[in-house]
């Protein structure tokens, strides 16, 4: 068909050129909407583009004739206003298309996650639909300056909440959903003979979409800053409301021109917010060491993401593509961190509480033998004390082993024997590095020796009695 145009033009034709142009420009946008109704905006945003050039195409020829005219000398008035009014609706034409495939440029930045691009695209667009409207005083313009100004500002928001900032995002959603109102209330119905029909379509069947997305992305932003802060069951409270928008907005799609594609990623962005409102509850409930509660939970997570994940990959989409991979990284992320972290968590405070109840029979014990324990400062207090007790009574032995038994064992009349064994029994108690009880048992063992010797040697062995004594007392 171009061929043809061009023939024509080159012949002089100008009536068929101007028709067989605007039919090729007609060509693109009506391939541009199917696309649009496809979620494929950078390919419509592209036809957008060649319809742009066509008309431009157009404008400059008109411009040849214009100026030939005029050197020409020609006298007729009625030709030139004809031809100069075809030349400004085709630069009006292009500056149109030229709006909206920066609109639609932002579109795709936006679903792609690339939100600082898709604020650029979305402001070129706002600022040539508003210098449309002004010059032309046409509501349709002055519609899509305010949508563009809502995209970008909802666009904004998306930016700051993927940096971190949630109350700048919450800020940015709201000045959107204000721009969104505005078109809202100037949006006259739909009727067949209004101008521009498909234009009036989509912002029908998108408005109350965005709108509705706007109000998700600000409870999104808030359920993130409250789960980053932990405040899980708060949290967990905007992700449902969170899944409950989205149900609403599924619906809203049916029986509209959006997709099977777009419909499916919406189904993904579903399940999504669903998996993290029962993720947050885990937490809450890990918190609050329900710990069966919370694993339970943290299971009906990665069922709920396995079906956001498939219909993720049903939407074909590559933004849908790259959410299916990071929810399969996340369901493997929940045994790995968080029901590893409940169980842990659960081991812990049961070692904790055994502890507790070590520590209570301790003192139960200690309060029975007359100590006043009343915590477990005051049980450390009296074990510290009684170790001191206990080291001075491990030394105070020793000394009177050496004192009292091994400098006079020579006097006294013992078999060899007998005397060599306490000798050497006596040495390895003063060397001892035992401590505590296992020192004691083995005093206790010696003076139990001693008994026997004494027993069986009769009273040779009497002048032993005062020291079997004494350490008896000690023990």
């Amino acid at each position: 068909m171009l061929e043809e145009a061009t023939k024509a033009r080159d012949e002089g034709n100008l009536e068929y050129y101007i028709d067989l142009m605007f039919k090729v420009e007609n060509f693109y946008l009506e391939q541009a909407r199917v696309l649009i109704n496809q979620a494929r905006f950078l390919d419509a945003s592209a036809l957008f583009i060649e319809a742009e050039a066509v008309n431009y195409e157009m404008k400059a020829y008109l411009q040849e004739i214009l100026d030939l005219l005029s050197n020409n000398g020609s006298e007729d008035q009625e030709l030139k206003e004809s031809i100069q009014q075809l030349k400004n609706l085709v630069s009006t034409n292009a500056e149109f298309e030229e709006a909206f495939s920066y609109f639609l440029k932002g579109q795709d930045y936006k679903l792609n996650r690339n939100p600082g691009t898709a604020c650029g695209y979305f402001k070129q667009a706002h600022e040539l639909f508003e210098t449309l409207g002004s010059e032309h005083n046409k509501k349709i313009y002055n519609l899509y300056a305010d949508y563009s100004k809502a995209m970008e500002k909802g666009s904004s928001g998306l930016e700051s909440m993927m940096l971190g900032n949630f109350n700048a995002a919450k800020a940015s959603f709201q000045h959107a959903q204000l721009f969104f109102g505005e078109v809202e209330e100037e949006l006259p119905p739909l009727d067949d003979n209004l101008e521009d029909q498909f234009l009036y379509q989509v912002l029908h069947q998108s408005l109350p979409i965005d709108i509705n997305g706007c109000e998700i992305l600000y409870c999104l932003a808030d359920a993130r800053d409250q789960l980053s802060h932990g405040n899980y069951s708060e949290a967990a409270k905007q992700f449902s409301v969170l899944a409950d928008l989205y149900q609403q907005n599924i619906q809203k799609m049916k029986g509209t021109m959006i997709s099977e594609a777009i419909m499916h990623f919406s189904v993904g962005d579903y399940y999504n917010f669903l998996g993290y409102s029962y993720l947050a509850e885990g937490e809450a409930l890990r918190e609050q060491e329900r710990w069966d509660e919370a694993l339970q939970r943290y299971a009906e997570v990665k069922d709920v993401w396995k079906k956001g994940a498939a219909a993720y990959l049903k939407s074909g989409h590559p933004q849908g593509l790259a959410n299916q991979e990071f929810f399969i990284n996340e369901i493997s992320k929940l045994s790995e961190l968080y029901v590893k972290r409940c169980k842990e968590d659960k081991d812990q405070k049961t070692q904790i509480q055994e502890l507790k109840n070590q520590i209570q029979t301790m003192i139960d014990s200690m309060s029975k033998s007359g100590f006043t324990v009343n915590n477990v400062n005051e049980v450390n207090s009296i074990i510290k004390q009684n170790v001191e007790i206990l080291q001075k009574l491990e030394t105070n032995i020793k000394e009177s082993i050496k004192a009292d038994l091994l400098s006079r064992l020579d006097g006294i009349p013992l078999p060899n024997e007998k005397r060599e064994h306490i000798r050497n029994e006596a040495n390895k108690l003063i060397t001892s590095n035992k401590k505590g009880n296992e020192f004691m048992e083995d005093v206790k063992v010696f003076t139990d020796d001693l008994k026997n010797i004494i027993s069986n040697v009769g009273d040779i062995a009497k002048p032993l009695m005062p020291f079997v004594k004494a350490i008896s007392l000690l023990i």
